[in-house]
């Protein structure tokens, strides 16, 4: 190895080493130093939170080290509304922390969580009984009252569990869904005012039909797409935007798409 490849390596290992040590920074800035390093070596159970109300619960070694990261870190949630919410959906909500973030922002909001995994649905009842007007659905959202089975499909742990239709057999891992249709119905809402979806590419049959008497009366969707996961996630969601509302915004926000329906 010549001396100029051996300082070229150097200088990016140096580089890749500083830009950790930012990261660790940045991170101590916004949730403490302890709850910095616990979540950077995937050690925390448990993270309190200046502004979060109650402590945040977390499986080590797993994903929801992750998914804490994206909320209360990087702020993959954080959009600028003009109005204050009343009414908001949080679809594919794992172990809570997406209610978690809203319910501390908009305290006075009505929260409807649904996440179909049993350990994850364990996980947010822990993380959410403390707080009030959040009231959860251990089901599969669809686009039509069905059974589901939920499985890890794509080998991505518990924050990429995903629902397939299927016969209900009255099996354990088999569940009826449920419809946004249904929760209007149920909680007595004719708008959405924030509809939060990471639905691990059930999104695409979501959109594909049935959707027509409830997008229209929703202000806000944040959603992922997972086209990475399943073609066609993303191309279902913006043909349903583009027949149901006639003037919107797009923005995006890390991993998440945001339109903001400019009709109501």
């Amino acid at each position: 190895m010549t001396f100029l490849c051996y300082l070229q390596k150097l200088l990016e290992h140096v580089e890749k080493m500083l830009k950790r040590i930012l990261e660790l920074l940045i991170n101590m800035k916004k949730i403490g130093f302890s709850n910095a390093l616990k979540v950077k070596f995937q050690k925390a159970d448990m993270v309190r939170l200046n502004n979060i109300k109650h402590p945040i619960h977390l499986r080590p070694k797993t994903s929801d080290t992750t998914i804490f990261r994206h909320i209360f870190i990087e702020e993959q949630y954080k959009v600028h509304l003009n109005f204050t919410p009343s009414f908001i959906i949080d679809a594919g909500a794992n172990i809570g922390l997406a209610s978690v973030y809203f319910k501390n922002i908009y305290p006075a909001a009505t929260i409807v969580a649904i996440e179909p995994e049993a350990d994850n649905y364990a996980m947010f009842q822990k993380n959410l009984k403390n707080y009030t007007q959040i009231y959860s659905e251990k089901c599969g959202l669809w686009h039509r009252n069905a059974f589901t089975t939920v499985t890890d499909k794509y080998n991505m742990g518990k924050w990429g569990m995903v629902i397939e239709e299927c016969e209900e057999d009255g099996s354990e891992n088999v569940s009826a869904t449920i419809t946004v249709n249904d929760i209007l119905k149920k909680y007595k809402v004719d708008r959405i005012d924030v509809f939060k979806i990471d639905i691990e590419t059930a999104e695409k049959a979501l959109f594909s039909e049935n959707y027509e008497t409830w997008l229209p009366k929703t202000k806000v969707v944040i959603i992922e797409l997972h086209d990475r996961l399943m073609k066609g996630c993303a191309q279902s969601f913006f043909n349903a935007i583009h027949l149901s509302f006639k003037n919107y915004s797009y923005f995006q926000v890390g991993e998440n798409t945001v339109i903001v329906n400019e009709d109501i």
